[in-house]
């Protein structure tokens, strides 16, 4: 087993999925970027795109809402991220966790980000506003453990 968080064979990782014979009438397969669950407790979806490239399809949106809603309804803590980078070229790796949140969906509703925050420190105020006992990377004793959304 190889290094946690570190895609182990970057060949295969170079295949297509190739999703067009999973089709069913106007229902096809979509595909998540990233998924994190902290103990079952905290659930978090992201999907990252280029900085000008189109968002993301209604079909996907609504694939995540319906994952994070039903995980919500199951008591969990859940949320999904959608940020965009700025690597430009698609031989280079990005970097997920520097990734910039400008859309996230919580308890049913989707909210804008405006303040430039990255995907890791928007987690780790996910982390911190749940209660969640694990390491995050931003000290919040200065600042506390500050909402995200409506109630900054």
């Amino acid at each position: 087993m190889g290094e946690r968080g570190v895609i182990q064979n970057r060949a295969r990782k170079k295949q297509i999925n190739d999703f067009r014979n999973l089709r069913y009438g106007t229902i096809t397969p979509t595909d998540i970027d990233g998924f994190i669950d902290f103990g079952n407790r905290v659930f978090v979806w992201f999907e990252l795109k280029y900085d000008t490239a189109p968002r993301i399809s209604d079909g996907q949106r609504l694939a995540l809402e319906r994952m994070c809603d039903s995980a919500m309804v199951a008591g969990k803590v859940s949320y999904v991220i959608l940020a965009k980078h700025f690597i430009r070229t698609s031989s280079a790796d990005v970097d997920v966790a520097a990734a910039i949140v400008v859309e996230f969906r919580y308890e049913r509703k989707w909210e804008s980000v405006e303040e430039g925050i990255t995907v890791r420190q928007f987690i780790d105020r996910i982390l911190c506003l749940s209660g969640y006992d694990v390491p995050i990377e931003i000290d919040f004793a200065e600042e506390g453990c500050n909402p995200i959304g409506d109630n900054q």
